[in-house]
C-alpha cells in the first residue's frame, strides 16, 4: 500500500489535493476581484475619455463658430467703412479685399428700403420738404452657421437664432447744433459683375464701391431751427432701426410693422447722400 501512496499517479493526484489554491483559497478569489476591478476601472477612464472628446468636439466647434463670424464680421465692418465714407465725399470710388469665410455675399431678392427726409428750415421762407432715398439690401450670408448680415442705407445689422442685433450704426449725428445724415443707396451690381459671390472655406474677394451721383445739401433755418423727421420704411426688422434711430440721437423714435421714424431738431441740417454701385470681382 505504501508503495501504491508513492506511485506517479498518486503523486499526480496529491499535487492536484495540496497545490496551493487548496492550501490558500482566498487567492482565486483575489484574483477574481483584481480582474474585475480592472475592468471597471478601464471601463471607467474610457467612459471618461470618450466625454472628454464629446465635450472636446462640441467646445472647438463653438470655437469655430465664433472665428468664422469674427472674420465675417469684420469683412462687413469693412464694406460698411468703406462704402459709407464714398457717400461722405471721401473718393469717388474705392476698391477694397475682404476675407469670407464660408459665406456668400450678394443683393437681397426683397424690395428696396427707403428712407425720407422731412424737414422745415422754419423762418427760411422755403416750407416742408420731403426727401426720398431708395436703396437695395445687401446680404451676406453665413449658411452653416444660422447667420446673416445685413447692409442698407449706412446700416449693418446681423441676424441669427437670437434675433436681429446691431453691428456697426450709420452715420447719423443729431445734436442742438447739427443734425448729420449720410445716406448710402446701393444700386446694384456693376457692369459685368455678378449678384453674388460666395466662397466654402476661406478665400479673398476684391470689391469696388463706387459713387455714381448724389444729393447732398445743407440746411439752415431763418430763425436758427430746423426741424423735421427721419422715416425708415420697409424694413424687416424695424427693432434695429428703432435702437440706431435712439442711439445716434432722435427723438420720438415710433415703430409701426416695418416703418420707424425719428424727430430731430437742429440749427442745422446736412445730408451727405450718394448712390453707390457695389462691384464683386474688383469690376466698376
Amino acid at each position: 500500500m505504501q508503495g501504491d501512496t508513492g506511485s506517479p499517479a498518486a503523486g499526480k493526484l496529491g499535487r492536484e489535493v495540496t497545490g496551493p489554491d487548496s492550501a490558500n483559497p482566498g487567492e482565486g478569489t483575489r484574483a477574481v476581484s483584481y480582474a474585475l476591478g480592472f475592468v471597471i476601472v478601464f471601463s471607467a477612464v474610457l467612459a471618461g475619455t470618450l466625454a472628454l472628446f464629446a465635450v472636446g468636439v462640441d467646445v472647438l466647434s463653438e470655437a469655430g463658430d465664433d472665428e468664422t463670424l469674427a472674420a465675417n464680421q469684420e469683412a462687413v465692418e469693412a464694406i460698411h467703412a468703406e462704402v459709407g465714407d464714398v457717400a461722405a465725399g471721401g473718393a469717388d470710388s474705392r476698391d477694397l479685399t475682404v476675407e469670407l469665410v464660408d459665406a456668400r455675399l450678394g443683393f437681397a431678392d426683397s424690395e428696396p428700403i427707403e428712407m425720407a427726409v422731412t424737414f422745415d428750415s422754419q423762418g427760411a421762407g422755403s416750407g416742408e420738404q420731403t426727401v426720398v432715398y431708395e436703396s437695395q439690401v445687401l446680404h451676406y450670408e453665413l449658411p452653416d452657421h444660422g447667420t446673416t448680415f445685413v447692409y442698407a442705407l449706412g446700416h449693418a445689422y446681423r441676424i441669427g437664432d437670437g434675433g436681429a442685433v446691431g453691428e456697426r450704426l450709420p452715420v447719423f449725428e443729431v445734436s442742438e447744433t447739427r443734425t448729420r445724415l449720410v445716406v448710402p443707396t446701393l444700386t446694384g451690381p456693376g457692369e459685368d459683375s455678378p449678384a453674388q459671390v460666395g466662397v466654402t472655406g476661406t478665400a479673398e474677394r476684391e470689391f469696388t464701391a463706387h459713387r455714381s451721383s448724389g444729393s447732398s445739401f445743407t440746411r439752415t433755418g431763418g430763425d436758427g431751427v430746423v426741424t423735421g423727421t427721419v422715416t425708415v420704411d420697409g424694413v424687416a426688422h424695424p427693432s434695429v432701426w428703432e435702437r440706431a434711430l435712439t442711439a445716434t440721437g432722435f427723438e420720438g423714435v415710433e415703430v409701426s410693422e416695418g416703418t420707424v421714424t425719428g424727430e430731430f431738431e437742429s440749427e442745422q441740417l446736412l445730408v451727405q447722400q450718394a448712390d453707390i454701385t457695389l462691384a464683386f470681382g474688383g469690376d466698376r
